[in-house]
């Protein structure tokens, strides 16, 4: 309709979108669902639980944390995962803006 828009979450299971951990760790996020992400970092990666994640081509602003880091002896990755500060299952309003 004119007045309405059809979205997706950042946070859609299988969107990625380009994030920052730190002030020096570029990773790609990827959406599980429910305002949560996983980000797949080689191995020995310098991250740490509480690191600041930043979408850099949205807003310079911080948008989350690192909450947990989940390691395999037997793989050579590591699962960071983090989630959106703010519940979406809370929002009443959202704004779109367009380009």
């Amino acid at each position: 309709y004119e007045r309405s828009a059809l979205v997706k979450l950042l946070s859609a299971p299988g969107e990625e979108q380009e994030v920052m951990i730190g002030s020096s760790t570029p990773a790609k996020a990827i959406g599980v669902g429910g305002g949560n992400f996983r980000i797949l970092l080689p191995k020995g990666s310098a991250v740490a639980v509480g690191d600041p994640i930043v979408f850099p081509s949205i807003s310079p602003r911080i948008f989350g944390k690192v909450e947990e880091i989940e390691s395999d002896a037997s793989d050579t990755f590591e699962r960071v995962y983090f989630q959106s500060p703010v519940n979406l299952f809370e929002l009443r309003w959202i704004e779109i803006l367009q380009p």
